[in-house]
């Protein structure tokens, strides 16, 4: 099973892309289109 790490927080660890997005969004203020541009560096590609 994949673990998404939180790439500012370093120490958070999800279980789901949708759990990392929703932690960005209320924790970092981060939007949809920034959050994807994250995935693709990061290599989740475009999982949802």
């Amino acid at each position: 099973m994949t673990e998404y790490k939180c790439p500012y927080c370093r120490r958070s660890v999800f279980n789901t892309l949708g759990e990392l997005g929703t932690h960005l969004s209320k924790t970092h203020g981060i939007n949809k289109r920034r959050r994807e541009k994250i995935y693709r560096r990061m290599g989740y590609g475009e999982l949802r």
